[in-house]
């Protein structure tokens, strides 16, 4: 089998003969048949793998196997196509994991390396990623790596014209690195509220009694907030959630309007570069846009070292206390830091 390239956990491959029966437990499985709509029959299977080897021979890529470098298993597929999007041929990453090996960050890496692959070695100007509005899971993925949606169009497939939507990253923008090694980013749900509002109480105690006092810091956080009012927030926003196992360790928010509301990690998992995991995902659909934060004097050099700038300093009157922040911003000409 030809090695295409390696990631630190996988290798891509060109598919063979050999990999039909895997090939076809994955085009099989319920995620890929509701995404298609359509029950792929071994016939399919026997197309598929076809069409990409002549891929192979003809554009010198095409969707590989994934393989695990531990044991060599198969754990899906990943690689580089061309398709059409409204009659422009768009360079596409595309990805798809065997049942018996989801939930555990392959898609993720092996898009990655494909992305690379494509700008690195293939001289690629963008990757493209088209995508059902109900995959969420390819959605999350596509956001984790820094694509943004670009455009909705109709793609005709085995069940007719469905809605999708076109992903998309440019050479220049940042390629997301993977979250701190057992830390998982997610988007936000209502269960995780509780746990956030906790976490946030917990830490305006811990991580900022250096630069305020006790009572400003009661001002600031008398009790955990109520879940019931901070969540429908939470739902407007984009918001992203650090998991460590399943504990909530992280979480940050965002206005569509490129307003970062709240930036929050447990202080007790701090200096792992969760802050920086978060802030990186939640700045990648705002490329070259202006954003701006009020952050604390706790916060003030974590956005500085990130290149925003101050525009002024301001107090804050809460239940009797004047708490001192910065009006910070992201120029627009300022990429996120990588």
């Amino acid at each position: 089998m030809k090695q295409i390239l390696e990631t630190s956990r996988l290798l891509l491959t060109e598919l063979t003969c050999d990999d039909l029966p895997v090939l076809e437990e994955t085009l099989r499985s319920p995620a890929v048949t509701a995404v298609y709509q359509h029950s792929f029959s071994p016939e399919d299977a026997v197309q598929w793998l076809e069409r990409q080897q002549k891929r192979y021979q003809q554009d010198g890529f095409g969707l590989w196997a994934v393989r695990r470098k531990a044991d060599g298993a198969f754990v899906g597929q990943a690689g580089l196509t061309w398709q059409d999007c409204e009659g422009v041929q768009v360079l596409e990453a595309g990805w798809m994991v065997h049942p018996a090996f989801e939930g555990q960050g392959y898609a993720s890496e092996a898009a990655r390396g494909c992305i690379r692959h494509a700008f690195s070695i293939l001289g690629a100007e963008e990757v493209c990623a088209i995508i059902r509005p109900e995959n969420l899971s390819s959605i999350h993925v596509a956001q984790a790596l820094g694509m943004r949606v670009r455009k909705r169009f109709t793609a005709v497939y085995f069940a007719g014209p469905m809605e999708h939507l076109l992903f998309s990253l440019s050479k220049d923008a940042p390629l997301l690195s993977p979250p701190p090694k057992g830390i998982l980013i997610r988007d936000y749900k209502p269960e995780y509220c509780a746990a956030m509002a906790s976490l946030f109480h917990e830490t305006v105690h811990l991580a900022a009694a250096r630069d305020y006092s006790p009572p400003q810091l009661d001002a600031w956080s008398p009790a955990p907030p109520d879940p019931a009012l901070w969540n429908p927030s939470f739902l407007e926003h984009r918001t992203l959630v650090a998991l460590m196992g399943e504990t909530v360790v992280g979480f940050g928010d965002m206005t569509w309007e490129g307003y970062l509301d709240r930036l929050y990690v447990s202080a007790h998992h701090q200096g792992m570069g969760i802050a920086s995991a978060i802030c990186d995902r939640l700045e990648a659909p705002f490329q070259g846009q202006r954003i701006t934060v009020h952050a604390s004097i706790t916060a003030r050099p974590f956005f500085e070292k990130r290149g925003y700038r101050v525009l002024r300093q301001q107090q804050v009157a809460r239940r009797g206390q004047l708490l001192t922040n910065f009006v910070m911003e992201r120029p627009g000409s300022v990429n996120s830091v990588q």
